[in-house]
């Protein structure tokens, strides 16, 4: 057993983050293309602010992703799954991988909450990064796709702010961000660019935001 294992897969829907499986199959029924159910539900396991579920079907599994409460009850830039929905739809058809995004709901008298739900994609998720039980070629693959991703994404960022230095970087404190210089932080703090890219580092010279892609 790893010190990971814990994260791994789903458990019964807690008590706190429940919710009634009819009022999201009628939802799903109307809102998402080819869906056919009854639904279950299982909650993925991990510490993630959002709650997020695995949805099953006969037919199709299903993701979704939901706020931790009313938005009456949170603070109003936090949890914003909407900017998740938005940004990876977004993405879709790009160089950048993500899931086909099915549906959003902002209607809190559905499930007492906001969410979204999307495809359900096979895979895992390497908890460590020194990626034991693998050989060198194996982390090369992996590690190169990283670059990958974190290449076309930061050419994605400079098309759309306009900001050709806009660089993605990362360290121990903020993880992966998004630099550019002290001249263009007001342009990504402001509409539409601050719905992107959320400012969390000044600095003399370099203005630092993350962004819900690099978490």
């Amino acid at each position: 057993m790893s010190n990971f294992d814990h994260f791994v897969g789903t458990q019964a829907v807690s008590a706190q983050h429940s919710f009634e499986l009819a009022a999201l199959d009628a939802w799903l029924t109307k809102n998402v293309t080819g869906y056919s159910g009854p639904v279950t539900a299982h909650m993925f396991k991990g510490g993630q602010s959002n709650p997020t579920f695995k949805l099953v079907t006969a037919h199709k599994n299903y993701v979704m992703r939901m706020k931790p409460g009313p938005v009456a009850n949170l603070l109003p830039s936090a949890h914003a799954i909407e900017r998740e929905f938005a940004v990876m739809r977004g993405l879709a058809g790009t160089s950048v991988p993500v899931p086909e995004m099915l549906g959003l709901c902002e209607d809190e008298s559905v499930l007492w909450r906001a969410f979204y739900v999307m495809d359900y994609i096979e895979g895992r998720v390497l908890w460590d990064q020194t990626l034991p039980g693998m050989d060198r070629v194996q982390r090369g693959a992996i590690y190169a796709e990283m670059n990958r991703v974190i290449a076309a994404l930061q050419t994605r960022y400079a098309e759309e702010t306009g900001v050709r230095g806009l660089k993605i970087r990362h360290n121990n404190v903020l993880g992966y961000f998004v630099e550019v210089t002290a001249q263009h932080g007001d342009k990504l703090m402001a509409p539409p660019l601050n719905a992107t890219f959320i400012h969390r580092q000044t600095l003399a010279g370099q203005i630092r935001f993350t962004s819900t892609e690099l978490g």
